[in-house]
């Protein structure tokens, strides 16, 4: 019968002094079994669990698992024996065989790879019974690797009683018939060494008897100990990479940061940085590499941008062996085109700090950092090719090359302006530069220039210019070699940035110069047909604007040449000429001048735009900043499709409230960086959505290469209030003669007192003269208080602008009303208003000039309000009434007139008779009429009957009579309707004059 039996016993081995330590390689550190930790393994017990008091250095710890296969009737007990072990503690295996053939199994499997592990087993004997023996330990040690492949071990210090053979040692004798050593016998006559000097995961120890054992064996044991061996400690290696060399300002890369564990043992709390970097913007949606196979980040174990710049960094609990830790980091650059960013991150596990970092070239916007291989462009990017054989791509525009004369030809290729010149020509054959099909086979289909051998560091240099901005351009090279006999040795320079050579044989060319220098190895000629392709190489270089000059430089660098004079000829040619266009692209940008009109954290306006059309992909952005700063406003670079259109919309949001785009002006300007390019840039202005509350614009037709800008300006609307303070006379001089005409002169004149400013009415002013703007509850906005002009044709004119984000309330909310106020002098000429001092204006979406908000005056004898009193005197009866038996008469003691009353008895009484009369064209409002009783020289006194009339009873209204004010009830008089209908209010009031006299 075989079964596992599982000792289940847990052991951290930590580090001892250096007095029994291991030899150990880099990277490595020694340890053993420490006795206190033998000790901990329980005597009699086959399933127990240890725990070791650990290091103050838990990377040195080592757990061991223990346990034991049984194979046949044994039985077996394990556990501590007595300190008087060389280490001071040992494993101590005893047991019980019931057959020769029965073994037990010891295995100890280690968490880390162990180097240089030496181990000792004491007390291996055999004991003698005449012809055979009782017992005769035999022992066989597998040691396996962690990939699971056998480790040998190297024997060493046999003792007397041991012999050892392969991997398998004996109870022997060599020196008589017994050998038998008693338990917890730690003398070196039964003891062996068994080391290994490969990492080793696992060891095992098959415990048994030799094979001249008698059948029934009696109880046996051994003692195990570890003496010392090589802890691995952690390594790993960070990397960080986009995959780019450069990239456009404004773009988003992803770089990936990776983790990898490089040794045999966990990463335990390593803490991962990636500091903030100047040009740089990480952006929020961090995930984990999906590319990475072993990667064990997770959606829980993502760092947040704030714990990866912190100072603290983020912490990666654990990393196991084999594994890795990989994110990806969209980042924007910010940086401005031609600048350099690097960005480094580092790992740090306890002491050890691994650092890696890229390094970006900063190009323009529109540079995607796209890159391929020699004579490809960029997925989606659209090719021109000038040569014989186009290579195998979609889409593609082709012609062939061809050279007519001169050192300069221009090819047009599907609108655009290809040029190739050759500015710079010396000791050149005649008829050179030419287009050859083949040249004694060392060109083909390429323009040659065929030079004589002086020593030339510059014999003719190429340049190239494209008037699209190009996101790839490149060509071969044919022929550029070296012949010793022939005195020249072929270089070639890139001195435009950005160039890279590529497909070259390094057993004809050498670089130099960091790469921009390539030139011919002596003797490595290419002049037939076999050896001519070994000659020919690419020069391609990556994104670079319209215009660009892409220039390389060719020479005879061989010293033995003469510099004037020849000893031979070399031809060099150029050919598959190719360049990239990328689909058209658009950059939107956001300006705002002046400071928002919401600001305030409550309620703060943000400009969210917008691309739509064609199915484009999801490209809104959002501003941030306070005031006038507009922070994040710029979009990405989008990609667009040729002749499709698109509308750019944008909106003011609130938090998550729209608010309303009308309240800033807006302009934008589109431009085109592409020379030559036909697309027609939009031009009308942007269409308001007043639903939608949103401005719009379109953009159509363009094509490939091209790279638009278009840039949005908002301005916070300006409010502008204005009007006239005028002279509502409408032409009727002031005079005293005409302070109570009532006729056709006032009342047929339309223009007088309508509250209007009409023709011919003019502005009017005196010093103190003001109008300011104000919220309706008296606080004045922004300090808008003006003087009304004095003089000239804009006498009496105001006019008031203000910026919208003015005209808020005390804590920061729109207004939608706002009113103008008349501040008069106080010594003021035009005393009567025919239009109320204060004008409240309601606030229209969307309209901004408020024009003609006028205010009317009058000089006091031209006011609207006529006041005539007339008078009769009678004898007191109590019942007289007024308007029926009393009509008007030149006789004041007959009927009511003007005339003074003259002699008039005391005891007597008058009746009087005030009628308001409103000759003016706007309606008068809540007039008194106020009549103050005579006192001198002779007293008089309110009399019965009561006051009758339109304006009704006198006030107060109860049984007291007034004894020095006669006032009436409020009323209004509306304006003039026709020159036979004056609005009139009529009040009758009696008094009694007293008997005193004077004078």
């Amino acid at each position: 019968m075989s079964r596992w039996v599982m000792l289940a016993s847990v052991l951290l081995l930590l580090p001892v002094s250096n007095v029994f330590a291991a030899t150990c390689p880099s990277s490595y550190i020694s340890s053993t079994v420490k006795p206190q930790e033998y000790s901990q393994w329980p005597l009699n017990s086959l399933n127990s669990t240890i725990t070791a008091t650990g290091s103050t250095d838990p990377d040195d710890d080592v757990v061991i698992t223990g346990s034991m296969t049984q194979n046949g009737d044994s039985q077996s007990i394990n556990g501590a024996v007595n300190t008087s072990s060389p280490t001071g503690g040992a494993f101590f295996i005893k047991q019980n065989m019931r057959s020769r053939n029965d073994t037990n199994t010891i295995t100890y499997k280690f968490d880390k790879p162990l180097v240089n592990l030496s181990m000792s087993v004491y007390d291996i004997d055999r004991e003698f019974r005449f012809f055979d023996y009782n017992w005769k330990d035999k022992l066989k040690f597998i040691a396996k690797d962690k990939a699971g492949q056998t480790v040998s071990p190297i024997f060493s210090n046999n003792g007397e009683y041991v012999a050892a053979s392969g991997n398998t040692v004996t109870g022997d004798s060599r020196f008589g018939t017994f050998g038998t050593c008693s338990d917890n016998d730690f003398s070196s006559s039964c003891k062996i060494t068994a080391s290994f000097d490969q990492p080793i995961t696992e060891l095992s120890i098959e415990y048994g008897n030799a094979s001249d054992a008698i059948s029934d064996p009696v109880e046996q044991n051994i003692e195990v100990t570890f003496d010392d061996f090589c802890v691995p400690l952690p390594t790993y290696t960070i990397s960080k990479d986009d995959g780019l060399t450069s990239i456009g300002t404004n773009n988003t890369t992803d770089y990936v940061i990776t983790v990898t564990n490089t040794g045999d043992v966990p990463l335990k709390n390593l803490i991962l940085k990636d500091p903030a970097v100047s040009g740089l913007s990480k952006q929020s949606n961090i995930i984990c590499d999906s590319t990475d196979a072993n990667n064990i980040c997770n959606a829980n174990t993502v760092p947040t941008i704030a714990s990866l710049e912190s100072s603290t960094g983020f912490n990666i609990s654990s990393i196991p062996v084999g594994k890795s830790y990989s994110i990806s980091v969209p980042t924007l650059v910010t940086a401005a085109s031609g600048s350099t960013v690097q960005n480094i991150a580092t790992a740090t596990l306890k002491t050890t700090i691994e650092t890696a970092s890229d390094i970006n070239k900063v190009t323009s916007i529109f540079d995607s950092g796209s890159v391929s291989a020699p004579a490809s462009c960029p997925s989606g990017h659209q090719m021109y090719y000038i040569g014989e054989n186009p290579p195998k791509y979609t889409p593609i525009k082709t012609q062939k090359l061809s050279w007519t004369s001169g050192t300069s030809n221009i090819y047009t290729i599907g609108g655009i302006k290809f040029t190739l010149s050759f500015p710079i020509v010396k000791n050149i054959l005649t008829g050179y530069p030419k287009y050859e099909a083949a040249n004694d086979t060392a060109t083909k289909n390429s323009i040659n220039m065929f030079h004589t051998s002086q020593k030339l560091d510059v014999n003719h240099q190429l340049t190239a210019t494209i008037d699209r901005p190009v996101s790839k351009y490149g060509f071969v090279v044919q022929d550029v070699d070296s012949n010793q006999s022939s005195k020249y040795i072929e270089s070639l320079t890139i001195t435009t940035l950005g160039g890279v050579f590529s497909n070259f044989k390094s057993s004809n060319h050498v670089l130099s110069d960091g790469d921009k220098t390539i030139t011919g190895i002596p003797w490595q000629n290419c002049n037939t047909s076999s050896t001519s392709n070994l000659c020919n190489f690419n020069i391609d270089w990556g994104y670079k604007p319209s215009l660009t000059p892409f220039t390389i430089t060719h020479g005879n660098t061989f010293t033995g040449a003469s510099t004037s004079s020849s000893s031979g000829n070399h031809l060099v040619g150029y050919s598959d000429f190719y360049f990239c266009l990328a689909p058209p692209k658009l950059v939107i940008k956001k300006m705002l001048n002046g400071s928002r009109i919401n600001d305030t954290d409550a309620k703060r306006d943000q400009f969210e735009i917008k691309v739509t059309g064609n199915s484009i992909a999801t490209n809104s952005f959002i501003t941030t900043g306070k005031g006038s700063a507009i922070n994040k406003g710029t979009s990405a670079v989008l990609e667009l499709e040729e002749n499709k259109s698109y509308t750019i919309t944008e909106r003011v949001m609130n938090g998550t409230t729209v608010g309303d785009i009308a309240n800033y002006d807006a302009t934008y300007i589109c431009s085109n960086a592409t020379t030559g390019s036909t697309t027609v840039m939009p031009t009308t202005a942007m269409t308001y959505d007043a639903a939608a509350k949103t401005r719009s614009f379109t953009l159509a037709n363009a094509t490939y290469g091209d790279e638009i800008t278009c840039t949005i300006t908002n301005n916070p609307a300006s409010y502008t209030f204005s009007g006239t303070v005028f002279n509502d006379n409408g032409g009727i001089a002031a005079s005293e003669a005409n302070r109570q005409n009532i006729s056709t002169l006032f009342t047929d004149n339309k223009q007088y007192f309508n509250g209007r400013l009409d023709a011919g009415e003019l502005g009017i002013y005196e010093n103190g003269l003001r109008v300011k703007l104000t919220d309706c509850d008296g606080r004045t906005l922004d300090n808008k208080s003006v003087d009304v002009l004095s003089s000239g044709s804009d006498i009496g004119k105001y006019s008031i602008t203000v910026s919208g984000n003015k005209l808020v309330d005390g804590t920061g909310n729109n207004l939608t009303k706002i009113c103008l106020v008349e501040e008069e002098p106080q010594s003021w000429k035009y005393s009567v208003d025919t239009t109320t001092n204060t004008r409240e204006i309601t606030l229209v979406p969307g309209v901004y000039n408020y024009a003609n908000l006028n205010f009317g005056e009058v000089e006091p004898y031209n006011t609207a309000l006529v006041l005539i009193k007339l008078q009769h005197i009678h004898n007191c009866d109590e019942n007289f009434t007024y308007p029926t038996n009393v009509g008007n008469a030149d006789d004041l003691e007959i009927g009511f007139g003007e005339q003074a009353a003259n002699n008039v008895i005391p005891g007597k009484c008058i009746a009087y008779r005030v009628t308001a009369y409103n000759r003016g064209h706007v309606e008068l409002e809540n007039i008194q009429i106020k009549d103050t009783l005579q006192t001198e020289p002779v007293a008089s006194t309110f009399h019965f009957p009561l006051p009758v009339g339109n304006p009704a009873s006198i006030n107060p209204y109860n049984n007291s009579l007034p004894k020095d004010t006669i006032t009436s009830k409020p009323f209004n008089l509306l304006g003039v309707q026709s020159s036979t209908n004056v609005p009139q209010a009529t009040l009758y009031f009696n008094t009694k004059y007293g008997s005193t006299i004077s004078n």
